[in-house]
């Protein structure tokens, strides 16, 4: 056979082989990001999700978002404990998987390490100490918008918004209701951690409701009982 042919025909095969990694590739990060959302029918075959707790609460996912509450009445013990939980939530996220943070009080402060892009950042060593110099340095002041802080952690495509606030004033049903709707078309799960001084008040919270709506764990945390 002259050696044109057979250079067409090898050339010919490594295309073939070439597309069909791709489709395998892709075909298994789509099965990944179903899976993380809890999509019917998604296989989980060879996959590895991050598991991550935070109070207790915990979700399931490659991509990770923290929303804490910076506001004037998380200052001291609340404030220092919450970054702790944080920080240490981040460890055991491995290079492959995502991570976001964003303290919120009438503003947002982000990390934003991505390069420039609007989305979450590799979990490397070098990312996850990065997040720790940006998280010494958030203080406590002002007041509190968590329907804006929601807005900008789902717009992040994530699997999984840990979303930690007090409970000086509760989110309105129509926040509640935009953000569910918000929610439908990413399918994070939202979990929630309620920060109050004393017992858990009775009755249900908009932090328990928002957690329970959007397929996430809520937990009420008594600041009173927290070291200073």
């Amino acid at each position: 056979m002259p050696f044109h042919f057979l250079k067409t025909a090898h050339l010919l095969t490594l295309a073939v082989l070439t597309a069909l990694l791709t489709i395998a590739r892709d075909s298994a990060a789509l099965g990944q990001s179903l899976a993380a959302r809890g999509i019917r029918g998604a296989s989980t075959a060879g996959t590895d999700y991050g598991r991550v707790k935070v109070f207790g609460v915990e979700g399931t996912g490659n991509k990770f978002v923290y929303a804490f509450d910076r506001s004037g009445s998380m200052e001291g013990a609340p404030l220092a404990t919450a970054k702790k939980q944080m920080l240490d939530s981040l460890q055991p996220l491995g290079e492959t998987q995502q991570f976001e943070i964003l303290f919120f009080n009438h503003r947002l402060q982000v990390f934003k390490n991505s390069n420039g892009f609007n989305r979450p950042t590799f979990a490397t060593d070098r990312n996850k100490e990065l997040a720790a110099e940006f998280v010494k340095r958030i203080t406590a002041d002002g007041g509190t918008d968590r329907f804006a802080a929601l807005k900008h952690a789902l717009a992040l495509q994530p699997d999984v918004v840990f979303f930690l606030s007090d409970s000086d004033k509760p989110m309105s049903e129509g926040e509640l209701v935009e953000i569910a709707r918000l929610n439908e078309r990413v399918g994070a799960q939202i979990c929630t951690i309620e920060f109050g001084r004393g017992d858990k008040p009775a009755g249900a919270s908009s932090m328990a409701e928002l957690a329970h709506a959007n397929n996430g764990q809520y937990v009420y945390v008594d600041t009173s009982k927290l070291s200073k």
